[in-house]
């Protein structure tokens, strides 16, 4: 997926501007990867998660998920003889898993067209790991209506889930596991771990700061946030 551009199909998502918690649960539930923001004028959406000035989601806002890909480090030197490349590739923790773009200059009704944007807000895979369901809150802040809500991001096992141990051939990485081993852990980039998170995670990111932050972990779930 694009960096900056693509061909993106808009998906409307109508918000109760009182809707609760409770509703916003069931939104995660059920959303798809791609979520747009289509509300009335005044509502507006800001902050870096890679840094960026003004406002990141408004009317006209479309948020994306998507997998941040592989890396295989060491492969311009080359594998030693012998190596499975699989065994040496890791997730991209330097790539986004969520974009959100604007998406207010259509050039006309929503057709399938290309739509070039301009850089969209990114989270990386090293932020919150990988995500699929997404939704927006209600925007009270303080109790109050602030025209800005926050974005929600679900952790998701679609994309497959990796593993790793410990590393036992002293090249400063863990070893990759096709299937459960004893010390296994989730490979950095799967579930933000690293931050906190895991796999019932579900994470905020700010209307106003882009700042992201653990908003909830769904102890009681069978399996991933959202599969």
């Amino acid at each position: 997926m694009s960096s900056s551009h693509g061909v993106l199909s808009s998906l409307a998502l109508s918000l109760n501007a009182r809707a609760g918690l409770a509703q916003m649960r069931r939104a995660l539930a059920g959303a798809s990867g791609m979520l747009a923001l289509a509300l009335g004028a005044g509502l507006g959406l800001a902050g870096p998660g890679i840094a960026q000035e003004g406002q990141i989601i408004y009317p006209g806002s479309m948020a994306v998920t998507g997998f941040s890909g592989t890396t295989i480090p060491g492969f311009e030197e080359g594998l030693p003889p012998g190596v499975d490349p699989v065994d040496e590739t890791f997730i991209d923790t330097e790539r986004a898993t969520l974009r959100v773009f604007d998406v207010s200059a259509l050039g006309g009704p929503p057709s399938g067209q290309v739509v070039y944007t301009p850089q969209p807000f990114e989270v990386l895979a090293g932020q919150i790991g990988q995500v699929f369901g997404l939704a927006y809150d209600d925007g009270l802040r303080d109790g109050l209506p602030s025209g800005v809500p926050d974005l929600y991001a679900a952790a998701t096992s679609l994309h497959g889930v990796r593993i790793v141990t410990p590393d036992a051939d002293d090249d400063g990485r863990p070893e990759r596991e096709r299937r459960g081993a004893a010390g296994a852990t989730f490979m950095e980039g799967q579930f933000g771990v690293e931050n906190g998170g895991g796999p019932g995670s579900i994470w905020r990111v700010d209307g106003i700061t882009g700042q992201v932050t653990l908003f909830a972990d769904i102890e009681a779930n069978s399996g991933y946030g959202h599969e």
